[in-house]
Order: structure tokens, then C-alpha cells, then sequence
């Protein structure tokens, strides 16, 4: 995405196959294994050890993260959750997407993996789909919708970003078979989560890790998949995408006390006990705050 562009793409579906989806509700049978689902939420620590790496928090998976609990120790040792090293560990939630670019001189009209941030992408998804329910079905194979979205420059300070301004439904020129469910990239595999004692030793600074460092977080462009690999456990389903009711409880960029979201953070007292606090912290570091 770049700043005061504008994109038509194609968000695709995949096969859950992680057991610990983020998104998953058995009730209603989304992001349960061998579901449909479009995105692949995760977690991601930054600026980690000597060479301030990116990292992506195993709790994305379900699982321990040293730097979660060192973060978590720190406050119940009597640290201000203000304090600029209790800030430092927190978590930015990101999402992955399979999209197809159309009509776009610098890409292929293929798949690729799509990472942003939730902040600047998924939350104005959210809110156009609860004011537009009929397009909750935007990624399915045969009756989805093309995206067509604007992205606006704007600027915080001296940091410029892309922010989704607009999010348009069109409905798709072209339906897509339902074998290209064998081709695309499975999101719950793309993600590159290092044991917890590896993410350890990077943290504290530990330069006896023998461990090649890993240059990216995640995978941000998929070659395209090779068809003979046969690597699905379970057996997709092939009915609809269940696209639930989106959760907005930080969606719509409000603050729960009237003040500015993703500007004011910090800056009050009842932001210590604020539930929106994480979103409302990941906002203003979008904004360069």
C-alpha cells in the first residue's frame, strides 16, 4: 500500500489448519480447522535484541512468549505501564491476507500475501462491514466481491503512512475455482515463530544462540505453490464462508472516556485501567506517536 493510492484486489480464502486460530469460534464454525476463513491475525514484538529484529510473538500460536512474561513480571514487580521499557514490550497486531492485485502495472495478477497492520486496514473493514452487511461474504470463491480501496497519506509528527480512507465492494468479474484452494499459501504456515528459548537468547542480547537469525518476521510475498505438494492434513470444507458479525469493540477508534484515540494515550490517569489501552497504544505508534 502506499500513501494516496488506490488498489482493486481480490482477498482470498484459505484452509485453517492451526488449531489455535485467534479468530476461531466453534459456535459458529469459523477459523476451526479445515474451515474457510480470509485472514490470519498475529502478534508482533519489535525492535528485539542487539540487531533489533522483528519477532513475531508466539502467543499468535498459542504458546509461550519470554518477552510477554518478562513484560508481565515487570509490572507486577511495581513498573508503570507507562514506563518506556514496559512500552517497548508490547505487541502490534498485524494480519495476513491472500489477495489478488488487478488492474495494477506493478504486480501480477496472482496471489501474494498481503501483512498490515490491524489498525490501518482491518478495523475499517470491520466497520464498513457492520454498516454493510450484505458484503460479508467478500471473499467467497464464487459470489465475493472485489475491494476497491484508497489509501490516503497521512502524517504524525515526521512519520508519513498509508491509511485505508475508503473501502469500496464491486462485485468480481470473474469467479475462482475452487481448486485454487490447493494453490495458495497456507497463512497458518507462512508465519516464522521461533522456539521460545531461541526468542530467549535474542532478547537478552545472548550472542551464543547458534541459530541463523531470521531476516523477516513473516513471508511477505508467496511464490506461487507448487501443485504437487500435498501437504493438507484435513479435509477442507466446501460450503460458504461464514463471515461473522465483526467485533468493533476498538474498531471504530473510539475512546471508551471521550478523549482522542490513538492520540491521548497515556496522557490520563484512567488509561492505566482503560481495556482499550493495547489497541489504543498500537494506534498512536501508527500515527508516529
Amino acid at each position: 500500500e502506499e500513501p494516496g493510492s488506490r488498489v482493486k484486489l481480490d482477498i482470498l480464502p484459505y484452509v485453517v489448519t492451526d488449531p489455535n486460530h485467534p479468530d476461531r469460534d466453534d459456535e459458529l464454525g469459523i477459523a476451526v480447522p479445515g474451515a474457510l476463513w480470509y485472514k490470519r491475525p498475529f502478534k508482533l514484538h519489535r525492535n528485539i535484541g542487539y540487531n533489533n529484529m522483528p519477532l513475531v510473538c508466539p502467543t499468535s500460536i498459542g504458546k509461550r512468549c519470554p518477552i510477554c512474561e518478562y513484560k508481565q513480571r515487570l509490572l507486577k514487580e511495581g513498573k508503570d505501564w507507562r514506563d518506556d521499557s514496559v512500552k517497548a514490550l508490547k505487541t502490534y497486531l498485524r494480519n495476513l491476507y491472500i489477495v489478488v492485485p488487478l488492474d495494477n502495472k506493478n504486480y501480477e495478477e496472482r496471489p501474494y500475501v498481503w501483512d498490515i497492520s490491524d489498525h490501518l486496514f482491518q478495523n475499517k473493514l470491520s466497520i464498513e462491514l457492520e454498516e454493510n452487511p450484505e458484503y460479508a461474504n467478500f471473499p467467497d470463491l464464487e459470489d465475493g466481491y472485489t475491494l476497491r480501496i484508497r489509501f490516503t497519506e497521512e502524517q504524525f509528527g515526521k512519520n508519513k503512512f498509508a491509511d485505508t480512507s475508503r473501502i469500496d465492494f464491486e462485485k468480481r468479474e470473474k469467479k475462482y475455482d475452487e481448486s485454487i484452494l490447493d494453490k495458495v499459501p497456507n497463512l497458518d504456515e507462512v508465519l516464522v515463530v521461533l522456539p521460545y528459548e531461541q526468542i530467549e537468547a535474542k532478547f537478552f542480547d545472548s550472542e551464543d544462540d547458534a541459530v541463523t537469525d531470521v531476516d523477516k518476521a513473516i513471508d511477505e510475498v508467496v511464490d506461487e505453490i507448487d501443485e504437487d505438494e500435498d501437504d493438507e492434513d484435513v479435509e477442507p470444507r466446501k460450503a460458504k464462508i461464514i463471515v461473522s458479525k465483526p467485533k468493533l469493540a476498538v474498531a471504530d477508534g473510539k475512546c471508551p472516556y471521550g478523549h482522542e484515540f490513538g492520540r491521548d494515550e497515556g496522557s490520563y490517569l484512567e488509561c492505566a485501567d482503560c481495556i482499550e489501552w493495547n489497541a489504543c497504544a498500537d494506534a498512536k505508534d501508527e500515527l508516529g506517536g
